[in-house]
Order: C-alpha cells, then sequence, then structure tokens
C-alpha cells in the first residue's frame, strides 16, 4: 500500500486468528521509495493461543521516509492458520466519542451515579436493556419486547403471559423467573435457558435464544463478533479434549461392536470411564497413556473415595469439564452441558473397548441398565466438583 506522510504517522494493524500450531504471526514491511531489500523496517503481532479464535494487534509509528506499506501473514512453525478481517489503518489524529454509556443491574435498571454521558439524539439509542426500545413517553420507562410490556423497575410485565399455561408455577407477570442471569425472553412470550445442544461427537447444535455469549461462557469458545447471530440448527464445532478423543477413535458404541458394526480400537480406546472422566475435567487428553495416572472414582479402596472433590447437589451453574458424576457408584461421566429444554449432557465411556461420546445422562443411565441389568434411576447418581 503506497503512502505519502509528512511526519511520523501512527498505524495501527491487526486480524483475527484461529490455529492449531505453535504461533501464528502478522507483519507489517515498511519499505523506503528505492528500497531494494525485502523491507526497511519490520513490526509484528503474535499469539501461541491454540484452539480458539483470538485478536492480534500492534500499533507501530511509521517514519515520514517511509513509502510502502506491506502486511504479511505467517503460520510461523507449521499447523493449520485462519486469519480473518486483516485489517491495517492510520490511527494518529484518530479520536473515538463515547455517546452513550449504559451499565444496568440483572433486571435493567441502570446503575446511577454515573452513566451520564448521552452527547447523541439518534432514535437508535432507543434501543438499550436486552436491545429493546426504551418507551419513555409520559415517564412510562416500559420496555417493548414485542409480545408485552417490561418495566425494569419493577421487574415485572405490564401484561399476562400469552404463554402463561406452559408455567403454572409461576406468576404470568414474572421475568425470566425471577432469575435474568440464567434465564432470556427474547420476545416477551416465555423465558428460557440459554443453551446449546451437545452433538455425540461433542459439537454444539444451534437452539433457539443461543448466543456467543453463552458459548464463552459453558464451552470457554470465544465469537469474535460478541453480537453474532446464530442460526437454529447450525452446528458449531468445538475443539476440546472430549472432541479430540471421539475424533481419534475409530471404534464403537458397545452395542455397535457387540453386534458386529462396528470394531474394537484398542490404541485409542483402552481406558474406562472413571478416567476419562477424570482426564475430561483436568483440561488433559484423553488417552490410554494419561489415563495410567487414574484411579477408580468413586475409590472404595481409600479412606477419602473422592479426594479432590466436593459433593453438590446438581451440574447447575457449572462449564462444561466442570464436574463429575457417579451413577450407583459404578459408572463415572463428566459434564458436558443443557440443553434448552434442561436435557443434562454428559461425556460418557461405556466400558474400556468403546469409543467415548457425548450423550444426555438419562440415555447413559439406560444403557447402562440395559448393559448391566441394573434398575438405577437420577435418585442414584451423586455429583462432584474440584475442592479448590
Amino acid at each position: 500500500m503506497p503512502i505519502n506522510n509528512s511526519l511520523a504517522t501512527q498505524y495501527t494493524f491487526s486480524a483475527w486468528v484461529y490455529s492449531d500450531g505453535p504461533t501464528a504471526d502478522l507483519y507489517l514491511f515498511m519499505k523506503e521509495e528505492n528500497e531494494t531489500d525485502y523491507y526497511t523496517l519490520v513490526a509484528y503481532a503474535t499469539t501461541a493461543t491454540r484452539g480458539k479464535w483470538v485478536k492480534i494487534q500492534a500499533t507501530v509509528s511509521v517514519p515520514a521516509h517511509i513509502k510502502k506499506l506491506n502486511l504479511r501473514i505467517d503460520n510461523n512453525g507449521g499447523g493449520t492458520v485462519y486469519f480473518d478481517d486483516v485489517e491495517l489503518k492510520k490511527t494518529t489524529g484518530v479520536t473515538s466519542e463515547i455517546i452513550e454509556e449504559n451499565n444496568y443491574y440483572a433486571f435493567g435498571m441502570k446503575h446511577e451515579g454515573y452513566n451520564n454521558i448521552t452527547t447523541a439524539t439518534d432514535p437508535a439509542l432507543k434501543y438499550k436493556y436486552n436491545g429493546k426500545e426504551l418507551q419513555d413517553e409520559m415517564d412510562l420507562n416500559w420496555y417493548d419486547y414485542h409480545a408485552r410490556n417490561y418495566d425494569p423497575a419493577l421487574g415485572r410485565w405490564f401484561n399476562i403471559d400469552p404463554l402463561a399455561e406452559n408455567s403454572r408455577r409461576w406468576t404470568p407477570y414474572n421475568y425470566a423467573y425471577n432469575n435474568p442471569i440464567r434465564f432470556i425472553d427474547p420476545d416477551g412470550m416465555q423465558a428460557m435457558e440459554t443453551d446449546f445442544e451437545p452433538t455425540k461427537e461433542g459439537h454444539l447444535r444451534v437452539e433457539k435464544g443461543d448466543n456467543a455469549e453463552k458459548l464463552r461462557k459453558e464451552y470457554g469458545v470465544v465469537v469474535k463478533d460478541k453480537d453474532y447471530k446464530f442460526k437454529e440448527g447450525d452446528i458449531i464445532m468445538l475443539d476440546n479434549n472430549v472432541t479430540r478423543a471421539i475424533d481419534r477413535s475409530e471404534g464403537g458404541s458397545v452395542k455397535e461392536i457387540n453386534s458386529g458394526e462396528a470394531k474394537i480400537d484398542r490404541k485409542n480406546d483402552n481406558y474406562i470411564c472413571d478416567e476419562c472422566a477424570q482426564m475430561a475435567i483436568n483440561g488433559e487428553e484423553i488417552t490410554p497413556e494419561n489415563a495410567t495416572k487414574y484411579s477408580q472414582f468413586p475409590n472404595p479402596m481409600k479412606f477419602n473415595p473422592t479426594k479432590g472433590f466436593i459433593q453438590i447437589p446438581d451440574f447447575d451453574n457449572l462449564s462444561v469439564n466442570g464436574g463429575i458424576a457417579s451413577i450407583g457408584g459404578e459408572h463415572t461421566v463428566s459434564y458436558y452441558g443443557k440443553s434448552n429444554d434442561g436435557t443434562v449432557y454428559v461425556a460418557t465411556k461405556d466400558g474400556r473397548e468403546a469409543k467415548p461420546r457425548v450423550v444426555p445422562l438419562t440415555q447413559v443411565i439406560n444403557d447402562f441398565n440395559d448393559n448391566q441389568n441394573r434398575n438405577y434411576t437420577l435418585d442414584n447418581v451423586k455429583y462432584y466438583k474440584k475442592d479448590e
């Protein structure tokens, strides 16, 4: 890119990067008018983060004698690297103006004592809490949620729930089941959790109401555009120790192996459920080699059979791979999220020779009962998390 500045000028270059290699680099080469070498000066931004999208950025003062700028992307050290939104812009003399600041309590009331900046009259600024339009005529200060009007001062709707029969235990005027941290109500019809539905391979199927913040909070995946609108039914491909273990395996489920539909993969699947669950929550690669570090969970041979863990009522408020469940003390699984309807999903290893998979906890219980002639229910499940 040719430039012609009479003074030293500040430039910022940046890109979003996803890499599975050692490093990913973005170089800015600066060249004088008659430069014959590759560059006169160079600046760069780099990242060694693997397995997720990150933004790399650097700002440099470009001397006045530099007449040409080139950007170069590089997967330094090998591996696969994806670059997106590569950008180079002049930033000297560029200023940003805050035209409005809004910080809210969970139910939608603005914090007091600050949030006083308002220098624009754009009608779009009427869209505030949860992106809904504030109805401030006659000092009403309600929000238009399409199906109903919401008053953040009360944390209640001004209209009866159109789907009140679906939540008979709740007043038809409640907002987000009195828990706006966990639930959302995108259109005033009915509150819902924002959860993705895991597939058996450990990836995620987008459901109604799913968003980038939930993806970050539950699965540690950062979407570069935090306001990106997911399309219902899309599959989000994850890269974590559970999905990698499933992807490496060339085997099958117990049922598939017994019926001859799949073979046994002793190279990749030679570990048991207890070892699989503990490797999952410790963030280790789920392999037969790492499995040798672990023992049965709970371990009846030890004075403290669940050493390093504390028992909890359920998996609520845990992130993925944040907890372990023991079914009747005989089968162990790790937490893998919940779908919108509240179904709990777990990563499970159903026998030493079976392939790991991600399925509902209730399905694991039913399959274990069928295979082992047991009669367990959810009442026989105990939940644990690390004692940290």
